[in-house]
C-alpha cells in the first residue's frame, strides 16, 4: 500500500531469529510512521534492518520514525534509502552493533 497519515507501525518487535535468508526486516514505500520498534538480528550477510523507498510519484514521503530500535543488522539502512531518511522526521532511534548507520543517527 501507499500508506498515509495515519498509517501507525508502533510496538513491534522483529527478530530474524534462526531464519536463513530473511535479507530485509522492514520495507517502507509509502507514507508510515514507525515508533518504538524493536528490529533484531538482521545479520547475514546481505541483510538489511531498513529499506525506504520513494512513493509512487518519485516523492520522498513525509514519513517519521522515532524510538525505533536497531540491533545486530549488518546494515541499519538499505543502500539507496538515505534520502527517505534525510527527508523524515527521526528522533530517538538507537543502533546497536549495526552498519549503515544513517549520519546522524545515535
Amino acid at each position: 500500500g501507499y500508506g498515509s497519515e495515519t498509517s501507525i507501525v508502533r510496538d513491534n518487535t522483529i527478530e530474524r531469529g534462526a531464519a536463513t535468508g530473511a535479507l530485509r526486516a522492514v520495507l517502507v514505500a509509502g507514507r508510515y510512521t514507525l515508533t518504538g520498534n524493536r528490529i533484531v538480528g538482521f545479520d547475514e550477510p546481505d541483510a538489511v534492518a531498513l529499506s525506504l523507498v520513494v512513493d509512487r510519484l518519485g516523492n520522498v514521503p513525509p514519513n517519521l520514525y522515532r524510538g525505533n530500535t536497531f540491533e545486530r543488522c549488518t546494515r541499519a539502512l538499505a543502500p539507496g534509502s538515505e534520502g527517505c531518511w534525510e527527508g523524515a522526521v527521526t528522533s530517538g532511534n538507537q543502533f546497536t552493533s549495526c552498519g549503515d548507520v544513517p549520519a546522524g543517527a545515535q
